[in-house]
């Protein structure tokens, strides 16, 4: 009994302290914003929220034919989340995207995690209403 009692507090000092220090790095990586070591060990961080953003799809800024043995181009544009807060926004299409479509895109420390197309009626009114401008 004493041994299983040893283990469970050994095993949530352990938890406590990991939850402690993710927190701790989340904040450091607040304070620390350009250190890209911290930004690369927080893009695995729990606690470092994931973001959303709709996007309306245009021409390519950029083609990459070089750099990449795929069809990829760079966009550049105007992201609004669900509030109709706006962020500038880069990112790549593995292939040349079609003009004049919306595209659901999740960031997170500025760095493009996924997009992905959704129709115009899954669009938040406040983000779309932006969107339309």
């Amino acid at each position: 009994m004493k041994a299983l009692k040893i283990s469970l507090t050994t095993i949530i000092v352990i938890i406590l302290l990991i939850i402690g220090l993710l927190f701790g790095l989340k904040v450091y990586g607040d304070h620390h914003p350009n250190n890209k070591d911290i930004k690369s060990l927080n893009m695995a961080n729990p606690f470092e929220p994931t973001k959303e953003y709709y996007v309306k799809t245009t021409k390519p800024m950029k083609h990459n034919p070089k750099d990449y043995e795929d069809e990829s181009h760079i966009y550049k544009t105007t992201g609004y989340d669900d509030n109709g807060n706006s962020k500038k926004i880069t990112y790549m299409g593995m292939k040349k995207l079609k003009p004049n479509h919306y595209l659901k895109i999740k960031e997170k420390l500025d760095t493009v995690k996924s997009y992905e197309e959704v129709k115009k009626d899954n669009i938040p009114k406040k983000a779309m209403s932006k969107l339309e401008k």
